[in-house]
């Protein structure tokens, strides 16, 4: 399927959720889509991987102003994984 626009990309993903008995619709990056949508998040699903590779690409700065860090699992490293991580929930903080 495609979708031309992001706002209608995010209004089918909310009419699927609505269908399915769900409340929350994903945004699953690239850098610019997390840029352009980032705004509209009320929650961020962050993996913090304990790795800082070379590249050009970031996710958008996750404030203290705006977002309050409300759920942490930490994880064991697996013989799979090459590093160390951790899950981080956050909500953003009402104005």
């Amino acid at each position: 399927m495609v979708i031309n626009s992001l706002e209608a990309a995010i209004e089918h993903a909310r009419s699927i959720a609505k269908a399915d008995k769900q409340t929350e619709i994903m945004i699953i990056g690239g850098s610019k889509i997390y840029q352009q949508t980032m705004k509209l998040a009320d929650r961020l699903y962050i993996s913090h991987v304990d790795i800082a590779p070379k590249g050009d690409s970031l996710f958008p700065l996750i404030t203290k102003s705006d977002w309050l860090m409300v759920k942490e699992i930490a994880t064991e490293k697996s013989p799979r994984d090459s590093n160390d991580y951790k899950l981080l929930y956050y909500e953003r903080i009402s104005a």
